[in-house]
């Protein structure tokens, strides 16, 4: 008997202990029924390209030269697909700073069963042009990716010479989706 009322005492301390507490009990987070996972749409444009830069001046003026510049090459879109990207802009490099600004240019990337996906790209400061970075808007397409519109990024790596590896990566959408447009 003894044994049972130091055991009820003993449950009765510890209850009161955990009613009396100071520590608050964690928050939990609040869980919505019927709440849906958003998840993004779109088709993945991704792409590896070995790429020729030509470059043509333009004009120098004070401490500025501006060259129009043309990016050419063959790779492959989403892993499979034979393609040709083509990248146009103009650049003007600071000759007193070191950098570059790359103005808005342009984009295709043309499949191997002429589908062309086509685009503008943004302007841009640039440290140096041994790796960057063009941010760009997918506006149109023709065959299969007639309708379309997204946005698609370019990484440009230097390899010897004038040539560069190229690697796209960006998404695009059919025209009822409005994505986010960069180049406004």
């Amino acid at each position: 008997m003894k044994s049972i009322k130091i055991l009820l005492l003993a449950m009765e301390i510890g209850f009161s202990l955990a009613m009396f507490s100071c520590d608050e009990e964690p928050e939990r987070p609040e869980i919505e029924e019927n709440k849906q996972i958003s998840q993004e749409t779109g088709e993945l444009v991704y792409g590896e390209f070995d790429m020729e830069l030509k470059d043509h001046f333009v004009e120098a003026h004070n401490d500025r030269i501006r060259y129009d510049v043309e990016i050419i090459g063959e790779g492959n879109l989403n892993n499979s697909d034979p393609a040709v990207l083509k990248v146009t802009y103009q650049q003007v490099i600071k000759t007193t700073q070191s950098r570059m600004q790359v103005l808005s240019g342009s984009f295709t990337i043309e499949s191997r069963d002429g589908s062309v996906i086509h685009g503008i790209t943004s302007y841009q400061e640039i440290e140096n042009n041994l790796k960057y970075k063009l941010e760009g808007s997918i506006k149109d397409g023709t065959g299969r990716y007639a309708g379309i519109r997204g946005y698609l990024n370019l990484e440009l790596t230097h390899q010897k010479g004038n040539t560069y590896r190229a690697v796209t990566n960006g998404k695009y959408y059919n025209r009822d989706i409005n994505p986010i447009d960069i180049s406004k």
